[in-house]
């Protein structure tokens, strides 16, 4: 198995095209040389419901993944800096 963390545009590509064929998530795992819980994680994580039910489209996926990653980049705060720490002059080690 690969030790990638993170789906690529072509292999999202794939999964939905294999999807769309009906192919299992064991067998299109078994092509990307991944887990097949990483295929239902991704299915899981990025469809969307339609009238006939959900919908895998890897454009749609890249996006919302884009879109956790700069929320998420952008959530965390600013650190505090201690004025303390600041003003307290460091000896040199002998």
């Amino acid at each position: 198995m690969k030790k990638t963390k993170k789906l690529t545009d072509n292999e999202r590509d794939l999964i939905a095209l294999w999807k769309a064929k009906g192919e299992s998530n064991k067998e299109g795992a078994r092509r990307l040389g991944r887990d097949a819980a990483t295929m239902g994680r991704e299915l899981i994580r990025n469809h969307f419901r339609t009238e006939t039910g959900y919908c895998y489209v890897a454009i749609h996926a890249q996006a919302q993944t884009k879109k956790r990653r700069s929320k998420a980049a952008h959530s965390k705060p600013e650190l505090k800096v201690d004025p303390f720490v600041n003003t307290v002059k460091r000896s040199p080690i002998d």
